[in-house]
């Protein structure tokens, strides 16, 4: 029984006496942490493209069609020379005025809109995926709008028009009703509502990068064994330690061990050909 725990004693010591050195160099970096940021952005906008009458091709010389294209075409270019940014798509959302047959202004405002995308295409080189259309045929909203927006001195037969407008008829019937009913406010309208409403709204989307923090290398902690000699002085052998290194020990007598008498003691590192024991 006395040989067992005698082993089991010493087996005891040999596994908690392993002095380890812990290395704060900062010459074995592990990694570097770069965290980035995408964030999600759009420029919004209104161009206003002139068209001749019943036509869709659009013409860069009429009207102020240059100027309102030059707009779109300077969003997209402070967007895709921008290294940080990433262009995601276009939309062009085309209206139509409330002037005119309804299936008419829809087959013009669904025109209008592609040739739109085909012409900034091709001044920016963007492909087919990147640009994304819409059509409105006849623009309601913007129309009462308007027309909220007026005076009574400009248009007379302000409240009777917005009932027209707020009531369920059918488009071309609300058209029909408001220039046959008040000539006169209808062509208040033509002059001052209608041009406003032929228009594109655009919305070009992109992602931006961007890094929000760095993380410094680290050490990565270095272990390694000291030799540890144990015989009946009690004496231990162990390597010079390295710079910013701790370096202890826990010594024992063998004899004091063979008799099952616990002897331990620490011996710490203080610098060279110095160490404290207890």
């Amino acid at each position: 029984m006395c040989g067992f725990l005698r082993k089991t004693y010493i087996l005891t010591l040999l596994v908690i006496m392993i002095p380890f050195r812990i290395s704060a160099s900062s010459n074995n970096p592990v990694a570097s942490c770069v965290a980035d940021s995408v964030v999600h952005d759009s420029i919004t906008g209104t161009a206003h493209i002139t068209f001749p009458i019943s036509l869709a091709e659009i013409q860069s010389g009429y009207g102020n069609n240059a100027r309102e294209l030059g707009r779109i075409s300077k969003d997209l270019h402070s967007i895709m020379s921008d290294s940080t940014l990433t262009l995601h798509n276009l939309t062009i959302h085309g209206f139509g005025s409330i002037d005119g047959p309804y299936k008419l202004n829809e087959k013009v405002s669904r025109q209008r809109t592609d040739s739109v995308a085909a012409f900034i295409s091709g001044m920016s080189n963007l492909s087919d995926g990147s640009i994304i259309t819409r059509s409105t045929a006849e623009d309601w909203k913007g129309f009462k709008q308007c027309v909220e927006k007026s005076s009574t001195e400009q248009m007379p037969h302000k409240e009777e028009i917005l009932r027209i407008i707020n009531s369920t008829r059918e488009p071309d019937a609300k058209e029909w009703l408001i220039k046959s009913t008040y000539p006169e406010d209808y062509k208040y309208l033509i002059a001052n509502c209608m041009p406003q409403l032929r228009r594109s709204d655009y919305t070009i989307k992109y992602v931006k990068t961007s890094h929000i923090g760095i993380r410094e290398a680290v050490a990565m902690p270095e272990t390694t064994a000291a030799v540890f000699v144990a015989d009946t002085t009690a004496l231990s052998t162990q390597e010079e330690p390295k710079k910013k290194s701790l370096l202890f020990a826990l010594k024992t007598n063998m004899l004091y061990d063979a008799a099952l008498i616990p002897n331990l003691g620490i011996e710490v590192y203080m610098g060279k050909r110095w160490t404290i024991y207890h």
